[in-house]
């Protein structure tokens, strides 16, 4: 469900724009297309009241109509589509045009007019609405773009500039200081400002990627973690069930062939010898008494949770007198009262203890039993020892009894080192050695 959750996540489709697009650049690029709407209407409107002899309002009209028409390429989600690379620049040539249309048209006919005696400075002076129409799209192309390629559209300002001054007065506007140095000091201003914002840009685009990175470094841990403790779990309760199968095949199997066995025979002679016949079955009873009771110890030591009500030193005691009164062995037991150890420690060395004793009470045929718990040099130490029958350590045992494997699997769970020593006749000795944690 995860791995599902996390392949939609990455293949929900995207707004088009977004493939080429900075975030967010296309709405604040229609805004402030609408931003300079309300400009020129505000300016017809004032045109109308105050200039009635001028015919401004109807250039003004004209520059509304080219940023309309900008609007509404810029709403139109099928040239997203069609389009693509070129959608931008299109948008950023048009209102870029607009405004120094609205100004040569308007220049032009005011040259016309022979009694209006306006200068050329007067004609080609740039105002506050043409600086404010180029400034738009050089913020939104300094936003999307490289400084390069924002210099080369600064570069088209200064020759459309240019351009338009000598259309209008051919050679005499290169005798024009005024408008000359004002189309210089705007050029190197707008230098300077998209310089600052396409290096913001570019930090932000910098950091975006890394934290990009470092979010999918974290995806890809967080998978790991969770497949780790995902195969963790699913050996854990492969060991458990093993551990039952070992146990039921230790007592209830045992117990049931033993009860067949004995039941088979006093049935072969029931006719022949009732007397006899009768005493198998009782033993056959007992037998099953007996395993009843075994299995029943199995069931409860899978539902008790010893550690929670006992803590780890009592719960390892009460195991061991346990063990040692089913045996009929001596036991002697050296516990530390003060070990704390984490909840997941605890709980491998309970179970670690309780397999270990488990097999010495079924296979040892041991004397006695000794079990010592304690902390030694920063190190947790658990030693049980028997002076049972033992067996060869550079054997597999028989019939999986000992599982020494999965002790050896428990204790490499938890980084602690399991060490086994045994020989026939002489006992077994099994030690547990964890570093504390501080």
């Amino acid at each position: 469900m995860r791995n599902r959750a996390l392949t939609t996540a990455a293949s929900t489709p995207q707004p088009s724009e977004s493939s080429y697009l900075e975030p967010g650049l296309l709405a604040v690029f229609r805004l402030a297309v609408q931003l300079q709407i309300a400009v020129q209407l505000v300016s017809i409107a004032f045109g109308a009241l105050f200039e009635t002899g001028l015919v401004w309002e109807a250039f003004a009209a004209i520059a509304l109509g080219g940023y309309l028409l900008t609007l509404g390429y810029l709403s139109w989600p099928k040239l997203w589509h069609t389009l693509g690379r070129i959608f931008l620049p299109v948008a950023l040539l048009l209102v870029t045009v607009v405004p120094l249309l609205e100004r040569a048209l308007y220049a032009y006919f005011q040259m016309k007019q022979p009694l209006l005696a306006l200068t050329p400075q007067d004609l080609f002076s740039v105002d506050w609405r043409l600086i404010v129409g180029f400034f738009v799209p050089l913020v939104l192309m300094a936003w999307q773009y490289t400084f390069r390629t924002v210099l080369a559209f600064i570069g088209l300002f200064f020759v459309l500039s240019q351009a338009l001054g000598v259309w209008l007065y051919g050679k005499q506007f290169y005798q024009m200081r005024e408008p000359i140095e004002l189309t210089l000091i705007l050029t190197i201003t707008f230098v300077i400002i998209s310089y600052i914002i396409t290096r913001m840009m570019r930090i932000q685009r910098q950091q975006f990627q890394a934290l990009i990175d470092a979010n999918a470094q974290l995806v890809a841990a967080n998978l790991k973690l969770a497949d780790y403790a995902a195969t963790t779990e699913e050996l854990a309760i492969s060991r458990e069930r093993n551990r039952m199968a070992r146990d039921l095949h230790d007592t209830l199997a045992h117990t049931l062939t033993a009860v067949a066995v004995q039941l088979e025979a006093a049935d072969s002679i029931w006719e022949q010898a009732l007397d006899q016949a009768h005493s198998m079955v009782v033993k056959a009873l007992g037998t099953a008494r007996s395993g009843l009771a075994e299995t029943r110890r199995a069931i409860q030591a899978l539902r008790a949770a010893p550690l929670d009500d006992l803590g780890l030193t009592l719960a390892i005691r009460t195991l061991a007198e346990s063990t040692a009164a089913r045996s009929g062995a001596r036991l002697e037991a050296h516990l530390a009262e003060d070990i704390k150890l984490p909840a997941v420690i605890e709980q491998t060395i309970y179970r670690i203890t309780q397999e270990t004793l488990d097999n010495v009470a079924t296979h040892a045929n041991a004397q006695t039993i000794w079990v010592t718990l304690g902390i030694f040099n920063q190190q947790v130490r658990l030693v049980i020892a028997d002076d049972g029958v033992g067996f060869a350590s550079d054997q597999a045992a028989p019939d999986g009894h000992y599982g020494l494997q999965g002790l050896h699997e428990q204790a490499q769970l938890i980084g602690a080192q399991l060490e086994i020593e045994s020989q026939p006749q002489h006992g077994t000795i099994i030690r547990l050695t964890l570093a504390k944690r501080q």
